[in-house]
């Protein structure tokens, strides 16, 4: 894979910039700048020092200085910058017309128990922590959320958002990797792209294509469906890619509209089936305008309901972002909700228009996740195709660990899949 352009990552101190950009650098072979880092070494001094010393104004004549050498000189690094890099216009313009920006959110009582950890681990290795500039007084909690107060408006205008709560700096890593790829910016050498006919009904495409995400819209002028259409989602997969997908479409000509659900098992209910309905009737969406379900198994079978339901029918289209989804439930045309005398008790079979697989997706999700996705892949494997099966012990560690997004294989796995469920994968139910 290959990135044209620099990659600044942006946000409060205690957000994880330069971690996260060290892991980033090294996953994508790309060299790595920590501006503070820059700073300190060209004037021989501690932040806090040159704080002291010479003013936060010098300070912030530095940063921009070079943050435009870094920026100017190397055309495809990971730049971690200060958190207040964002402060000055010239910054903000350098940036955008640069590279890409990512903004690590992290609340600021988070923040603040980082960097409590950060300066404890200093103390215990025999080292002199040093203390923020910005953070000095009896109250850095306070201090902190005044900073994202008055940041947050140019935070938020990055090109990507990647919330770190909760999450280890190696899965943040991952998600933007994800992110990166579905958007367009990360390309694969070649192109990786399968386009299998699905003959049920009026018959319709499944598409297996790394980076397909940020193609949304290609394939779906393909469909010669209205403008308008009807993007529905998960709260989970909304913080990673509604607003890329959002922009893509409104970009190609169409008119989205967007849906949110609670993510969880609990929102494939009749209860939010109705609040759905609701949307759609005060939307005004008509017959022929498509509903886009993106997520996972929860958000296919629930949307597919809807779709099939609404209008007696209108066009729905399948974008599985869970490995699940992507060699299953997405297939075949299985919707429905659950009831509270069991799961799968209401629903139909409803085939989509087109089904849309981009395996880059499957990075973002946390182990457990896709070890319930990989005992799907391995009944396949035993059940219908031995070859599959022993592919699957050979790259076990790989696909396991997913350090290193093993593109080509996991489009040949999920490609295989979807063969086997338009063969008989009834087998596995």
């Amino acid at each position: 894979m290959a990135a044209m352009h620099n990659i600044f990552l942006i946000g409060l101190p205690g957000s994880g910039k330069s971690t996260i950009g060290r892991i980033l650098a090294q996953r994508l072979n790309k060299p790595f700048f920590d501006i503070d880092v820059l700073i300190e070494r060209e004037c021989g001094e501690h932040i806090s020092t040159i704080f002291e010393h010479y003013g936060e104004q010098y300070f912030r004549s530095c940063e921009s200085r070079l943050l435009a050498q870094v920026a100017q000189s190397e055309g495809n690094a990971v730049v971690a910058t200060g958190g207040g890099v964002v402060t000055k216009a010239e910054n903000r313009s350098l940036i955008r017309s640069r590279g890409v920006s990512v903004y690590l959110m992290v609340d600021p009582q988070t923040a603040l128990d980082r960097l409590n950890r950060q300066h404890h681990e200093k103390q215990a290795q025999g080292e002199v922590p040093e203390i923020r500039p910005l953070l000095i007084g009896s109250d850095p909690l306070k201090s902190l959320r005044t900073l994202l107060q008055d940041r947050s408006i140019w935070y938020e205008d990055a090109h990507f958002t990647c919330s770190t709560l909760n999450k280890s700096v190696q899965r943040v890593a991952q998600e933007i990797i994800a992110m990166f790829i579905s958007s367009g910016e990360l390309v694969g050498e070649p192109p990786i792209l399968d386009v299998q006919r699905i003959h049920v009904d009026k018959g319709y495409n499944a598409v297996v294509e790394w980076g397909g995400l940020g193609r949304l819209p290609l394939h779906l002028k393909k469909l010669n469906l209205p403008p308008r259409v009807f993007l529905i989602t998960d709260s989970h997969i909304h913080k990673l890619y509604a607003s890329m997908i959002m922009g893509t479409l409104s970009s190609a000509g169409f008119e989205p509209q967007l849906y949110t659900v609670p993510a969880g098992e609990v929102s494939k209910s009749q209860e939010q089936l109705s609040a759905l309905y609701d949307w759609l009737i005060k939307q005004r969406a008509e017959r022929g305008e498509a509903i886009i379900a993106l997520g996972g198994g929860m958000v296919g079978d629930l949307v597919g309901y809807a779709a099939a339901t609404y209008l007696r029918g209108v066009p729905l289209v399948q974008v599985p972002t869970s490995l699940l989804a992507q060699v299953d439930s997405a297939i075949g045309g299985k919707t429905g909700i659950n009831h509270v005398m069991g799961k799968n008790l209401i629903g139909t079979f409803y085939h989509p228009r087109l089904v849309l697989v981009d395996p880059a997706t499957l990075l973002t999700l946390p182990i457990r996740e896709r070890t319930e996705g990989w005992a799907e892949v391995v009944k396949y494997g035993i059940i219908l195709d031995t070859e599959l099966f022993a592919r699957l012990e050979e790259y076990a560690d790989t696909l396991r660990e997913f350090t290193n997004p093993p593109a080509t294989l996991l489009c040949q796995i999920v490609m295989n899949c979807i063969a086997l469920s338009r063969s008989g994968a009834g087998a596995t139910e």
